[in-house]
């Protein structure tokens, strides 16, 4: 899958939780430990979003350090690349940012991701098919220099 990376890399993503599935407007941000979903998103597709006791995930944001409750989100896809059982913190993201979700290392740890500034492309592809990928790669390589 490929996404355009002027001027972000934004896509919509497939949320799917325990109580429906929401199409939502994502970034895709590698510098992020954690997915992030809003407390309102969180809560009408069936999850608590909000701390029990000595529960939750610290985070730094433009605002100072937070704690913030951990969900286990079903499933998340991007076009045709999906993860399930992603770790998301619950949180909710300034209206400056134009996006319901940032999609960040326990989403995309599920990939292989390529940035392409060359092309203003960012390719991200299942590890079994990046495996697989370069295997016929090492292969053709060992082939033509044979």
């Amino acid at each position: 899958m490929e996404v355009p990376l002027s001027p972000l890399p934004v896509v919509f993503a497939k949320v799917r939780g325990k109580k429906g599935l929401r199409e939502l407007r994502a970034i895709i941000s590698p510098a992020s430990e954690y997915t992030v979903i809003s407390n309102r998103d969180a809560l009408q597709m069936g999850y608590d979003a909000f701390l029990a006791r000595g529960a939750g995930a610290l985070a730094i944001t433009p605002g100072g350090i937070i704690k913030a409750a951990v969900v286990k989100i079903e499933e998340i896809s991007v076009g045709d690349c999906s993860a399930k059982g992603v770790e998301a913190l619950c949180y909710e993201l300034p209206e400056p940012a134009a996006v319901d979700v940032i999609l960040g290392k326990t989403f995309l740890e599920n990939f292989s991701l390529v940035f392409d500034y060359g092309e203003k492309v960012l390719k991200m592809v299942p590890h079994a098919e990046a495996s697989q990928i370069s295997v016929s790669q090492a292969e053709s390589k060992t082939r033509s220099s044979s």
